[in-house]
């Protein structure tokens, strides 16, 4: 049977986003504390950023593939939030949220392509690994977006953290792919959804109490996992065929 060894590289844009936070969270217990939160000020966010590495992928029959990979990713995102005065309902303006995150990306697929000429519609279901590295959450014209709930008045910028979170997801990639020789040049759109989210805020948010008290000086400990991922991306892969030539006269 002939198979195919591709070695190569893709990159492109990415973009990613999540849920906001829930509010108006009733009786959330955190180390024997029991805190109720009107809002925490942790926004839904989407935002674009980019990534590329190194892709290998064997195919056989130039049909059926498996294919890994290791990128190396900027999965931003901002959210936004208008900002009413508490009792008037009057606008004071809009605080703006923003997470930069640095993350490896690894994915498993398994590639079908649909047909063996040079020009070929290929797909492929899988698993996508995200291990994220780094990760800042920062606020802007934060001093109008207090938390009413909040008895010591603190900005979220003064209260909220975020930690870095690895999860899993599902993977789908659709795209062409163009045989120049022995050489591939792939452009697929890849859509991917977190196997393991939960908007619950007990799943997303840690609860750092300072003194013992009800709503007083606690921190936020966000997690910064997404809900999910999207790109497109681009390369080059070079193939080396084994078992004889590859037949792409069908």
């Amino acid at each position: 049977m002939h198979f195919s060894l591709r070695l190569g590289v893709k990159g492109g844009l990415n973009v990613q986003g999540a849920e906001e936070v829930p509010e108006n969270v009733p009786n959330y217990r955190a180390n024997g504390t029991t805190y109720d939160f009107q809002d925490t000020n942790i926004f839904g966010m989407f935002g674009v950023g980019g990534g590329g590495g190194a892709v290998a992928e064997i195919r056989f029959g130039e049909i059926v593939g498996l294919e890994t990979g290791f990128y190396v990713s900027a999965d931003n995102a901002k959210g936004n939030n208008e900002v009413t005065q508490a009792g008037s309902g009057s606008q004071e303006g809009t605080a703006r949220q923003f997470q930069k995150t640095t993350a490896f990306h690894v994915p498993l697929l398994v590639k079908f392509a649909l047909t063996k000429k040079d020009i070929r519609p290929v797909l492929g279901l899988g698993l996508e690994f995200v291990i994220q590295r780094d990760s800042s959450l920062t606020y802007e014209n934060d001093q109008i977006a207090v938390d009413p709930s909040n008895d010591d008045g603190r900005a979220p910028s003064e209260r909220t953290e975020i930690k870095t979170s690895n999860y899993t997801m599902f993977m789908f990639t659709g795209g062409v792919e163009f045989d120049v020789g022995p050489v591939t040049i792939p452009l697929e759109l890849r859509v991917g959804y977190n196997l393991g989210w939960d908007n619950q805020f007990a799943q997303r948010v840690d609860v750092r109490d300072q003194d013992g008290m009800d709503n007083q000086n606690e921190t936020f400990i966000y997690d910064g996992r997404y809900l999910g991922h999207a790109g497109i991306f681009t390369g080059v892969q070079y193939r080396w065929d084994f078992g004889g030539s590859p037949d792409t006269s069908e």
